[in-house]
């Protein structure tokens, strides 16, 4: 072929190759449009659609990514993020611990009415264990062979990362270099994060260990507080991303995973203080259904325009400094009263600072700091960017008679305004407050046609009155939760259910609000919702609800609530994976048990394993550390090993078992007494990680249940006498 090009000039040849590249690009959107077509048909291929909003391939899937996926693979991400999958579970150990630890407080509430134990335990480990065989046994998936397949492909591919879109229900394939060379452009934000070379997690947690125990010892604080703020068996928070699907190029939305990070709870009791006496803003809104409440009692004058402003980046953007001086104050003030601390203000100060300021995070395996705003997964960020911008706005923006403003609503980050005024006049309101703070800037968005969204709601403004229906934006994939996926039937109807509600409270009238149920109707058939159940549930809701409005709520119907709520809240809760219809016969045999024992029990249904569950890893890397584990220590010398949990670190257990070594006391410590008995060595350097688990008493049980499992070869004790197995 080489040949061939060179009987041609220079410029012939580039006209040939362009002419060759132009084809083939041609040729592969022909190609690419031909297998979406089929995608589409694939997924519609489920209910009635002659008025159904068809589920699109563009909106389930962006791939952003340098691959075409298949069909198999486009099919099986366009079930969504959320998509529980069904299949049999071979290994039972989570399964059996789950029930073993629902079981604790069964017991205990089992002593209290003297109810035979062993009566009660026969009953429930039979149930139990016929339920662990039918899961073992179960030949139903919910994933065709076909999307296994494609989901084995995709987790092994190593170049591409998926990912959950940031609102809706999309999921976005992209490339992971491209993915980490952009993550890093956010990082490289010096005025916002620092790199740093090691995991810090371990500083910052003896950091706010040592200042509780000053604490403790000056008597500021009491045990159980001590107890629940400190920090133990932490790992450094990790940030991934989500991608904005409704902006233009796709920007990411960096978030840091806090759940077990060593300021975590501390910034959850502070939050606690703070919430204890912060009152709302005047600004405030719950949520939709409060902002139609308010809209339908709130007039309209032509002279009125409606428009929203979007505040950019909050909780980045929030200045740390202030917003912690307006929580140690809105504390101090109301300790001044009600007496609920001995902490001084510096006590606050500093506790406020080791909850919020410098977070320490990993991106895979690199290590940075943030030097300024709140991280988005703190607990502490929502409530003191509240607390900052309630400042700004009861300052400067709703006390001030020169702005005109008849309506100014707050939902986070989502402001909602009636102005009395001109376009000139919006502006110069538009200016002032993105003159407020330099951290904090507004985005104006006005109406259109006298029309404006606002939250999932649409607002048409009439002569003297606004109209209010349900708002979806342009991304909206009309993706729920699946039919098909593995979840309790109760959790599906109480999603129609939820839809029904939210559309008649939103929808202003009759008619807004049957053009919604009939949307609300195909786009549930489209998610292969059975028609029977879905028209029926939302006729059972809607009559609820109009009898909800007609009804006048006297005092006794209120304390007949309060005592119905009491006697849920005093149920015993048993929370269990849902792993298919076998959970669903085990949870009613479970119950008639609770029932014949006189127990106030309840089965609480969990998701189990998740699409996006198998790409979590994909996008959060490994931790080096291995924290929360069970593991296992292999002898070099026989077929024996020893098997421990720690909440630790791995590497700090292992070495803690060396140091024991050296001390050569083999009393009560099953290691140095099968090493100095028999002169054997175990293999350190290579322990075996069994299981995870992050609660302890659930590591415990792990730990027996592994050990009786392999009784002839574990040398270790067993630390917990389980209840069930």
């Amino acid at each position: 072929m080489d040949g061939f090009f060179n009987k041609f000039s220079s410029h012939h040849r580039n006209r040939i190759k362009l002419h060759l590249y132009d084809k083939e690009q041609s040729e592969i959107a022909k190609f690419k449009n031909l297998h979406e077509k089929k995608i589409t048909i694939l997924l519609n291929a489920v209910g009635d659609h002659t008025r159904a909003p068809l589920l699109s391939i563009d909106k389930l899937v962006y791939n952003l990514s340098s691959k075409l996926l298949t069909i198999p693979q486009l099919k099986l991400l366009s079930r969504g993020w959320k998509f529980c999958i069904e299949e049999k579970i071979i290994e039972p150990l989570n399964i059996q611990t789950e029930i073993e630890y629902g079981m604790i407080k069964i017991k205990e509430e089992s002593d209290k009415k003297k109810i035979s134990w062993n009566s009660l335990r026969n009953d429930i480990k039979s149930v139990a264990e016929d339920m662990i065989k039918r899961v073992n046994k179960k030949r139903i998936s919910n994933l065709s062979q076909e999307e296994h397949i494609a989901l084995k492909e995709l987790k092994m591919d190593k170049s591409l990362i998926i990912l959950r879109a940031d609102k809706g229900n999309a999921v976005v394939c992209m490339d992971k270099l491209d993915y980490i060379e952009r993550v890093n452009k956010i990082l490289q934000d010096p005025k916002k994060f620092i790199k740093v070379l090691n995991d810090e997690s371990e500083y910052d947690e003896n950091l706010i260990n040592n200042r509780l125990s000053r604490l403790l010892k000056e008597k500021k604080i009491n045990q159980n507080t001590y107890d629940k703020i400190y920090a133990t068996g932490c790992s450094i928070p990790v940030l991934y991303c989500t991608v904005k699907v409704h902006k233009a190029k796709f920007p990411l939305r960096p978030i840091i995973a806090m759940c077990n990070a060593p300021n975590y709870k501390l910034a959850t009791f502070l939050t606690n203080m703070i919430k204890n006496y912060k009152k709302e803003s005047q600004s405030y809104v719950k949520d939709s259904f409060e902002f139609t409440k308010i809209l339908r009692t709130t007039s309209c004058n032509t002279n009125d325009v409606i428009l929203s402003f979007d505040i950019e980046s909050l909780y980045p953007n929030v200045p740390v400094t202030e917003a912690i001086q307006l929580g140690v104050e809105l504390i101090w003030e109301n300790n001044k009263i009600h007496k609920f601390t001995t902490m001084t203000k510096t006590d606050l100060y500093i506790l406020f600072n080791l909850a919020v300021r410098d977070l320490h995070f990993r991106f895979y395996n690199n290590y940075y700091r943030q030097t300024d705003g709140v991280a988005m997964g703190s607990p502490l960020a929502p409530i003191l960017a509240d607390l900052f911008v309630s400042m700004l706005e009861e300052k400067h923006i709703i006390s001030n008679p020169e702005l005109k403003i008849k309506k100014w609503l707050r939902y986070v980050d989502d402001i909602f305004a009636i102005i009395e005024g001109s376009n000139e006049h919006i502006m110069y309101i538009s200016d002032r407050i993105n003159s407020l703070h330099n951290n904090i800037k507004f985005t104006l968005v006005l109406e259109n046609n006298n029309t404006l969204s606002f939250l999932d709601v649409n607002i048409k403004k009439t002569a003297n009155q606004f109209l209010t229906s349900i708002y979806r934006k342009s991304t909206n994939t009309n993706l729920y939760m699946k039919w098909d996926s593995c979840l309790p039937k109760y959790q599906k109807i109480g999603l129609i259910t939820s839809l029904t509600t939210r559309a008649y409270r939103i929808c202003s009238n009759d008619e807004i609000l049957n053009i919604e149920i009939d949307y609300l109707k195909n786009v549930l058939y489209n998610n292969g919702y059975p028609k029977k159940l879905v028209d029926h549930t939302i006729k059972r809701t809607l009559c609820k609800e109009k009898e909800k409005n007609i009804m006048t709520k006297n005092q006794q119907t209120k304390n007949n609530k309060v005592d119905m709520n009491n006697e849920e809240n005093n149920r015993i809760n048993v929370v269990l994976s849902y792993l298919g219809h076998e959970s669903f016969i085990f949870s009613r045999k479970l119950m008639r048990i609770f029932r014949k024992y006189h127990i106030k029990g309840r089965i609480i249904f969990k998701k189990n394993k998740t699409i996006g569950d198998n790409f979590r890893e994909k996008i959060k890397g490994n931790n080096i550390k291995k924290i929360g584990v069970v593991y296992k220590i292999d002898c070099c010398n026989c077929d024996n090993f020893y098997i421990g949990q720690t909440g630790k670190n791995i590497e700090e257990r292992i070495k803690q078992h060396q140091d024991n070594l050296k001390k050569t006391n083999p009393q009560n410590n099953k290691i140095i007494e099968h090493v100095i008995t028999n002169q054997h060595r175990l293999k350190f350097d290579n322990p075996t990680i069994l299981a995870f688990d992050n609660n302890k008493q659930r590591r415990e049980i792990k730990e027996t249940l592994l050990t009786r499992r392999n009784s002839c070869w574990a040398f270790n004790e067993i630390s917990l006498n389980t209840l069930l197995f």
